[in-house]
C-alpha cells in the first residue's frame, strides 16, 4: 500500500510542479497532507488478494460532473493551498490499486499505467525510485548533488566509474553476447562466474 500511495502522490505532485503556481514549500506540504489522507482513507479498503475490490473507492477523479475530488480538496484545505493553483487536468482519473497505479486523461481516452509492482521484490525498482523521490522531496536540497563522483582504478590508472564501464565493454572477456544477465536489487549479477 505504501508504494502505490507514494507513486500516486509523486505523480500528482509532478503534475502540480509542471503548472508552476505553488512554491516548493506549498507543494511539499500538499504532498505530505495528501499522503497522510490517502493512508487513512485507503487503509480499510485495501485488498491485496483481490485488487479490483474497492477500486472505485480508491479512485481520484476530476471531471465535468465533479470538478474537485474530495480527497484532493481536503489535502488542499489542510495544507492551505488553493485547489485552482494545482493546475490539474479538467478530466483526470487515477486508480490506486494493490500492485498498480493507473491514470486516464479525459473520459474517452484509454488508461495508462503509471507504475506496476507485480512480480518479485527484486523487480520493484520503480517503487524504490518513487519512494526515494518522495522522501527527497521533503528535504530542502538533494544531497546527492554534493557528493563528488567516485573514483576507481582501471588498468592501473585512476579514473571515474564511466571508464570502468568503457573498459568492461571494450574487453572481449568482460562481455559475452548471448549471456543472460540477472539483476539483484542493486547490481547486475553474472551467474557464469
Amino acid at each position: 500500500m505504501r508504494d502505490e500511495i507514494a507513486t500516486a502522490v509523486f505523480f500528482v505532485t509532478r503534475l502540480v510542479k509542471k503548472h508552476d503556481k505553488l512554491s516548493k514549500q506549498q507543494v511539499e506540504n500538499f504532498a505530505e497532507k495528501l499522503m497522510t489522507i490517502l493512508f487513512k482513507t485507503y487503509r480499510s479498503h485495501w485488498h491485496s488478494e483481490c485488487p479490483s475490490k474497492g477500486q472505485a473507492f480508491r479512485c481520484i477523479r476530476i471531471n465535468n460532473h465533479q470538478n474537485k475530488d474530495p480527497i484532493l480538496q481536503r489535502a488542499c484545505a489542510e495544507s492551505n493551498v488553493d485547489f485552482s493553483h494545482l493546475g490539474l487536468p479538467k478530466e483526470m482519473t487515477i486508480w490506486i490499486d494493490p500492485f498498480e497505479v493507473c491514470c486516464r486523461y479525459g473520459e474517452k481516452n484509454h488508461p495508462f499505467t503509471v507504475a506496476s509492482f507485480k512480480g518479485r521484490w527484486e523487480e520493484w525498482e520503480v517503487s524504490r525510485q518513487v519512494l526515494d523521490a518522495v522522501e527527497n522531496l521533503k528535504q530542502p536540497f538533494q544531497t546527492w548533488f554534493q557528493i563528488p563522483p567516485k573514483k576507481n582504478i582501471v588498468d592501473g590508472r585512476l579514473g571515474h566509474l564511466r571508464n570502468a564501464y568503457h573498459m568492461l565493454h571494450k574487453n572481449p572477456k568482460g562481455h559475452k553476447p548471448g549471456a543472460v544477465c540477472q539483476m539483484d536489487r542493486y547490481h547486475w549479477v553474472n551467474t557464469s562466474r
